[in-house]
């Protein structure tokens, strides 16, 4: 029995034991394990087919920007939010502690980037379906300056979305 308090302790009081890498300002060397590659290749498959529809070239899969990526989902899914500034969860409340490029940034340099963010979705098609429906992700989607993207997607049955999803561009 006190093995299972212990664990208990841990899992509710310190998330950051087992999830050290989702806390505060990212360094850039994060290497956080991918939950679902297929899930994440299939939006990179699934952005691609609409890019060439619309006459635009593919988007070739970046390491360092999935990256980014998986980093900012995980933290979103952790500390149980939504937006595209990187917060962390103290005494309940939300506090940002970094603005989107300034966390892309310390994973990849490129002239210019972009960032899309989902919740909820349970897969990749309907992500990809709710970001075309938006007109500023449907912007990224369709930006011919995008060169490259990385994909992150994390689910955490805890948290109010469960499912996570970020797509980051670099062009």
């Amino acid at each position: 029995m006190k093995s299972k308090s212990v664990v208990f302790l841990i899992l509710v009081l310190f998330p950051a034991i087992l999830f050290p890498q989702s806390n505060g300002i990212p360094k850039g060397n994060e290497q956080i394990p991918i939950q679902n590659a297929e899930f994440e290749q299939e939006v990179l498959r699934l952005v691609n087919k609409i890019r060439l529809q619309h006459h635009l070239d593919t988007l070739l899969w970046n390491d360092d920007l999935a990256r980014a990526a998986l980093y900012h989902a995980q933290d979103m899914a952790i500390d149980d939010y939504m937006e595209h500034a990187t917060c962390d969860r103290k005494n309940k409340q939300l506090i940002k502690m970094c603005g989107t490029f300034e966390r892309i940034e310390k994973f990849v340099s490129f002239s210019s980037l972009g960032e899309n963010i989902s919740a909820g979705q349970e897969n990749a098609k309907n992500t990809v379906e709710a970001w075309m429906n938006s007109t500023s992700h449907r912007a990224n989607i369709l930006n011919p300056h995008f060169k490259f993207l990385g994909v992150g997607y994390f689910y955490e049955s805890t948290s109010i979305y469960k499912h996570y999803w970020v797509q980051d561009f670099g062009g």
